[in-house]
């Protein structure tokens, strides 16, 4: 009797020690002592119950681990600092049914969200642009997730036009072995024509792919194929100058006196054997470049 008695007793003073642990991890947290504050808001969560329950106690171990990411993972776009803070927040905001920690809590979700987008900022390279989309799908989960709202609009049109430039300058360096890449480009800009079709630099980019792919089947004729071969190939580049067209004649629209749409408009339409039209972007073309000479 007197040892299950010592032994109650033992298992009550161990429950009390570890629920106190939240107190001591707060004053390490306040200590900027960030490593022992991990360990006390770990240990209170995993041997006190109540604690367990507590939504200020995942609001705080939120911050602890979110201070840790900051100073260890902040640009490691895969970071398991990150997630576990975003998750005590999550936890913290499920069991805050007074509302006292929420909004501080989804100020938190909202900061991690954008830390992520960072994430993808500095990923969008030719070297790094496959990491950059799995990054986006979660910034994208994230959002979702933890039922963040914020404007994407913007971003999303830019990580689009990013892409698309990326997969365009992969084409470029090697048509033949990066075919493909240029399906890709023109699938991202037409990504950001579908959130926003007026916007300029879509329309630029995209006019520009059809344009130079027209050209690239032209500059490619070999004059010694036979007729069929070289009136199909004209029929695929008259195709491409025609699908250019609307979207560099969107963007001129916009930028009037911008020479490199004139330049590129005048050309497509010669080609297509349009001649007065061709001869009018020409002459607008020939008209701005000598003003400019003039300045």
């Amino acid at each position: 009797m007197l040892f299950v008695l010592s032994a109650l007793a033992m298992n009550s003073q161990t429950t009390n020690k570890y629920c106190i642990y939240d107190q001591v991890a707060l004053e390490k947290y306040g200590e900027k002592d960030l490593d022992a504050a991990r360990m006390y808001i770990d240990s209170a969560i995993l041997m006190c119950d109540k604690l367990r329950e507590d939504a200020y106690v995942h609001h705080v171990k939120g911050f602890v681990y979110y201070e840790l990411f900051k100073r260890d993972e902040l640009q490691d776009p895969y970071s398991k600092l990150r997630d576990v803070a975003f998750e005590a927040f999550m936890e913290s905001n499920r069991l805050d049914v007074n509302n006292e920690f929420k909004e501080k809590n989804n100020k938190s979700l909202k900061n991690i969200a954008t830390r992520i987008q960072l994430n993808v900022s500095n990923l969008l390279d030719t070297n790094n642009y496959r990491k950059a989309i799995e990054v986006n799908k979660i910034f994208k989960s994230t959002l979702e997730k933890g039922n963040i709202s914020i404007d994407t609009k913007a971003y999303d049109i830019s990580f689009y036009i990013n892409l698309g430039g990326i997969f365009t300058d992969l084409y470029e360096n090697n048509k033949v072995a990066n075919e493909t890449m240029i399906d890709s480009a023109i699938h991202y800009y037409k990504k950001s024509l579908e959130l926003d079709s007026l916007n300029f630099v879509g329309n630029l980019q995209l006019g520009y792919v059809y344009h130079n792919l027209s050209i690239d089947i032209i500059l490619s004729m070999d004059p010694e194929d036979d007729i069929m071969t070289m009136y199909e190939n004209q029929e695929k580049s008259s195709n491409y100058g025609l699908l250019s067209l609307p979207y560099l004649k969107l963007a001129h629209e916009q930028q009037p006196k911008n020479t490199k749409i004139l330049y590129g408009l005048a050309g497509i339409y010669f080609m297509l054997q349009e001649k007065d039209k061709s001869e009018f972007y020409q002459n607008l073309y020939n008209e701005l470049t000598k003003e400019e000479g003039q300045d």
